[in-house]
């Protein structure tokens, strides 16, 4: 009997354990994501850019905003250390006129 306790006890700690793990890139994002997002934002609005709506997926961003009446979808992502964007795929025709 004692040994069925020390079993079940073990599995649950084990399960605990694996639903934190489960749970931990959901928690990571919800702090990394919302500063990323305000660069984002942040530049787009800087660029005179309207409607900006940003969803963040695993591997990137995807942001859909409107630039001169044109709408615009992409895909980038933020690095906090250099304030730059790095557009994934490619980048939209209008940052080739900023050059």
């Amino acid at each position: 009997m004692e040994e069925l306790k020390v079993i079940a006890i073990g599995a649950v700690i084990f399960f605990g354990i694996m639903l934190f793990l489960g749970a931990l890139p959901k928690i990571l994002s919800r702090i990394s994501d919302p500063p990323r997002m305000k660069l984002i934002e942040n530049y787009l609005a800087e660029q005179g850019c309207t409607e900006i709506e940003i969803k963040p997926y695993s591997a990137h961003y995807g942001v859909r905003y409107k630039r001169n009446g044109i709408k615009y979808y992409s895909k980038c992502l933020a690095n906090l250390e250099t304030k730059e964007l790095e557009w994934v795929g490619k980048s939209p025709d209008w940052i080739k006129e900023l050059a």
